[in-house]
C-alpha cells in the first residue's frame, strides 16, 4: 500500500482535488448511508483542526462512495484539500479496518484512482470551450434539496446553485467565483434523460429519493454553460447534490 505523497499548503496554482480508492476484504452487505458517513468521518475528523473538520463549515470538503465486490468492496473518497488526503490515507493505514455497522472489513490496498487529481485551475472552463451538450452519468442516487425536502430531479438550475455554493466555499484564492442569476440559469436545460428513482433510508428512517442514470444538459449562453461545465468537473471529485458524504451523488461526465 503506497503512502500519500507529501502535500503542503497550496495556492490556486497547485491546489488540487483528489480521488482515492481504498480496497477492503471481508463480507458485508451494502452499507447503510449513515454507516458509510460515520466510518469515513472517523478518519477525517479532528476537533483541534476546525478548518478541516468534516462537521464544520457550510460545505463539506470530502465525499465518499461504496462499490460492493464479491469479497469486500471499494471505498472511493474525494477530497478538496491536500491536508485531508494526507489524513485519510494515514488514518486508514493506521486503522487497517473499515467498520460498516456490524461488519468489519480489512484494508487491502489504498491508492490513487483513475484521473486521481485535478488542479482547481484545470477545472475552470473558458467560455466557448465547453460543448453545447454536457452528458452526465449519475452512478449513485443523486438528490437535491428543495426547501426542507429532497428531490431526485437533477435540473440544471438547482444543480448549478448547489455546486456553486460548494465551489465558492472550497476553491482556493485566485480561482474565480462561479455565479449565475435566475435568468442566466434558465438558459440551461435538460435535452435528454434516461434513468430511475432510487430510494434510500437514513438512520432516522427518513426516506431520501435520488436519481440514477444519464442526463444530457444543454446551454444557450456560452458564459453560463462554461461555468456549469466547470462545476460539473468539480462534481466528478466531490459529487453532485446533497448528502455526498453519505454515498449520494457519485457522477461522471461522459
Amino acid at each position: 500500500m503506497r503512502d500519500p505523497a507529501p502535500l503542503g499548503a497550496a495556492g490556486a496554482a497547485d491546489a488540487a482535488l483528489a480521488r482515492y480508492l481504498l480496497r477492503f476484504a471481508g463480507s458485508a452487505e451494502p452499507p447503510r448511508p449513515h454507516h458509510l458517513h460515520g466510518a469515513v468521518s472517523a478518519w477525517l475528523g479532528d476537533e483541534e483542526e476546525d478548518a478541516l473538520s468534516p462537521h464544520n463549515g457550510p460545505a463539506k470538503a470530502w465525499s465518499a462512495w461504496w462499490t460492493p465486490q464479491t469479497d469486500g468492496g471499494v471505498l472511493e473518497v474525494g477530497v478538496a484539500r491536500p491536508a485531508l488526503a494526507q489524513r485519510l490515507l494515514r488514518r486508514a493505514r493506521d486503522d487497517g479496518r473499515l467498520r460498516l455497522g456490524e461488519a468489519v472489513l480489512t484494508l487491502r490496498e489504498a491508492s490513487a484512482g483513475p484521473d486521481s487529481a485535478a488542479p482547481w485551475t484545470r477545472l475552470v472552463c473558458e467560455p466557448g470551450s465547453a460543448p453545447r451538450l454536457l452528458a452526465v452519468r449519475y452512478l449513485t442516487a443523486t438528490t437535491l434539496r428543495h426547501g426542507k425536502s429532497t428531490t431526485p430531479w437533477v435540473d440544471p438550475g438547482s444543480l448549478f446553485v448547489s455546486l456553486a455554493a460548494r465551489w465558492n466555499t472550497l476553491a482556493p484564492a485566485g480561482i474565480p467565483r462561479l455565479e449565475a442569476t435566475p435568468a442566466e440559469r434558465a438558459t440551461l436545460w435538460v435535452s435528454r434523460v434516461a434513468g430511475r428513482t432510487e430510494v434510500l433510508r437514513l438512520a432516522n428512517q427518513r426516506i431520501v429519493p435520488g436519481f440514477v442514470g444519464e442526463v444530457t444538459y444543454r446551454g444557450d449562453e456560452e458564459v453560463v454553460l462554461a461555468r456549469f461545465a466547470s462545476l460539473l468537473r468539480m462534481a466528478e471529485y466531490l459529487g453532485a447534490g446533497a448528502r455526498t458524504t453519505y454515498g449520494f451523488g457519485r457522477m461522471r461526465l461522459l
